[in-house]
């Protein structure tokens, strides 16, 4: 099993946390995640989240309040629906 794991910087404000797992050249988990500075706060901010924690892929939508809303995804729709749903939120 082999992990990949990095960080892209989008703007000097916005940047994607992506780590994935793969065995026998198939992705087994994976996490993709934007990560936001606001104004007045001096860190990195998790603002939506694609993964597969809790034993299926979802996607979570971090709210300032704290509240997160966590979406379901398909097999077959899970890279699509993140490129576009990550490409949406920039």
């Amino acid at each position: 099993m082999r992990q990949v794991e990095f960080r892209r910087l989008l703007d000097e404000f916005n940047a994607l946390r992506v780590w994935f797992e793969i065995e026998h050249g198939l992705v087994i988990s994976f996490v993709v995640q934007l990560e936001c500075i606001f104004v007045g706060r001096d860190r990195w901010t998790p603002v939506v989240r694609y993964d597969t924690a809790h034993g299926f892929a979802h996607r979570d939508e971090m709210h300032p309040a704290g509240k997160a809303v966590k979406t379901s995804m398909t097999p077959m729709s899970g890279s699509t629906t993140v490129k576009r749903g990550v490409m949406s939120t920039t």
